[in-house]
This record gives structure tokens, sequence and C-alpha cells, in this order.
């Protein structure tokens, strides 16, 4: 019981965050079908381009919102969607 509601813990402003994150990620890696293959995906990226080695697991975790990412990988996030990031931010995005 304990594992399902990890979901429910925290703030507002870090449940609309992670929403944010799975949807950037989505956005950013097009065309799979599965979290499994995004997950590959970003984690070459993260890899190759940020040089911080993270496994698919961790970018699954931020794809079931159980944690967010780093201050790293979010702000390689930011960079790679601002207008997404920066509406949510001024209060016209997803919330």
């Amino acid at each position: 019981m304990e594992r399902s509601c990890q979901k429910c813990t925290g703030s507002a402003e870090e449940r609309a965050l992670k929403k944010l994150v799975v949807k950037a990620l989505w956005t950013e890696f097009p065309g799979h079908q599965s979290e499994k293959g995004l997950a590959e995906e970003a984690c070459h990226y993260f890899r190759d381009k940020k040089g911080d080695p993270i496994s698919p697991r961790t970018v699954r975790y931020w794809l079931r919102e159980e944690t967010l990412p780093s201050a790293v990988h979010l702000s390689a996030l930011v960079i790679m969607q601002p207008a997404m990031f920066l509406g949510h931010w001024l209060g016209r995005g997803d919330k």
C-alpha cells in the first residue's frame, strides 16, 4: 500500500513538475510505443550529450512519476523544451 501512495506525496507543484517532465520526454523523443524504447533513447541522449550515465530504469522512474530528474537532467529538459517549461512556470501551461 505504501508504494501505491508514492505518487500522492509531495506538493502540488512537485506533482505538476513530474507530469511536465513526462510530457517533455514524450515530446522530445517521439515515435516510441513503449516507455522502454523511450527510456533507452533518453538515457543514451543524457549519456552522450551530458556525460552523465543514467540507466533506462532511472528514466522509467521519471516516466512513472516516481522521481524527478536531478538538476542536471531537469535543466537539459528545460533547454530541450523551453516553451513548455516556461509556459508552466508562468502559469500558462498544464497543471
